[in-house]
């Protein structure tokens, strides 16, 4: 579902050379949006845990692909809410942040 969530978060659309011509979508080269949930879930699973030994219940542990993308396009998202502008490519340049 990788490929599907990086399309459907917004990751494919900023993803690739600024100057791509073609301007068609493109993938992250690893399996970016599965690896970025395991990292929630590792932690959620400790602050279960911990909940666990400290009050003695269970926790619900639920980690949503879509959501950790989303979390993860929080510069971009909060640059479009700011100033309205549609993120694009950058290629290896970050938006916010010189020399990067």
């Amino acid at each position: 579902y990788d490929a599907m969530i990086q399309a459907s978060a917004g990751l494919m659309s900023i993803t690739g050379p600024a100057d791509s011509e073609d301007g068609q979508p493109q993938k992250v080269g690893v399996a970016i949006a599965d690896i970025m949930c395991g990292m929630y879930a590792v932690t959620a699973i400790l602050a279960a845990l911990n909940a666990r030994e400290r009050g003695g219940e269970g926790q619900l542990v639920e980690i949503p692909l879509f959501d950790s993308q989303v979390a993860w396009l929080a510069n971009q998202n909060m640059n479009y809410l700011i100033g309205k502008q549609v993120p694009g490519r950058l290629g290896t340049a970050h938006p916010n942040i010189v020399p990067y």
